[in-house]
């Protein structure tokens, strides 16, 4: 919203009609391209969230006598088939989004460090320092949150594996069976640079990190 558009003089009347006008449309185009970034990205996590879904109801006919005695290995085929499906799709997101993140992290961290240092030092501002807080907190919130719901339908589908009546099963099918809770041993999960995994847990860290830096910055210059 500082920005003013090059080679009009302040004494002219078209200042600050012009610079308004194509102020106020740049914030707007912004604000819509973060939205649609956004956007993309939580239909993209909600995609696997489905297919992990899909897999683990899939195990979850594994826990009937009669299903394991007669589809065990079809069943088990199937999954280790779309689960290797998911995850090559999984890796090629993690290589397109992990810098979106890390931005995304980064400013909403200096936004809290530097809104609580304001508030510190300017009391006048402090219902707007909240409503930006407020905001910056639900966006990164929202973030987090779509990396935890990966990692818990993940985690779902390994439980769902570990619940399956493998007694049941013949020898060839509980060696598939063990080999399938190996490649499940470790959960789905979004990651970024310097945060490491993306979850709630995450989120917690970062307004901890941020208060905490904001405290040792006031405390040097004050």
């Amino acid at each position: 919203m500082l920005f003013t558009i090059p080679g009009i003089s302040r004494e002219s009347i078209f200042f600050y009609p012009t610079n308004v006008i194509s102020q106020v449309i740049l914030y707007y185009v912004n604000v819509s391209m973060v939205a649609i970034s956004d956007t993309a990205i939580m239909i993209v996590i909600m995609y696997f969230e489905g297919q992990l879904c899909a897999i683990t109801e899939l195990l979850g006919e594994l826990e009937d006598e009669i299903v394991v005695k007669d589809n065990t290995s079809n069943i088990l085929r199937t999954v280790y088939k779309e689960h290797k499906e998911v995850l090559d799709i999984f890796q090629e997101l993690i290589k397109s989004v992990w810098h979106t993140y890390f931005h995304k992290l980064v400013a909403g961290l200096l936004y809290i460090c530097l809104t609580i240092f304001t508030v510190q030092s300017i009391k006048e501002t402090f219902f707007l320092a909240i409503i930006t807080v407020q905001g910056v907190l639900i966006l990164m919130y929202i973030l987090c949150y779509f990396g935890q719901i990966v990692r818990n339908t993940s985690e779902a589908m390994a439980e769902a594996l570990y619940l399956s009546k493998w007694y049941e099963m013949q020898v060839m099918d509980q060696k598939n069976l063990l080999i399938l809770m190996m490649k499940f041993r470790h959960p789905l999960e979004l990651e970024t640079f310097g945060f490491g995994t993306i979850s709630i847990y995450t989120f917690v860290q970062i307004f901890k990190a941020g208060v905490s830096y904001t405290t040792i910055i006031y405390t040097l210059f004050y």
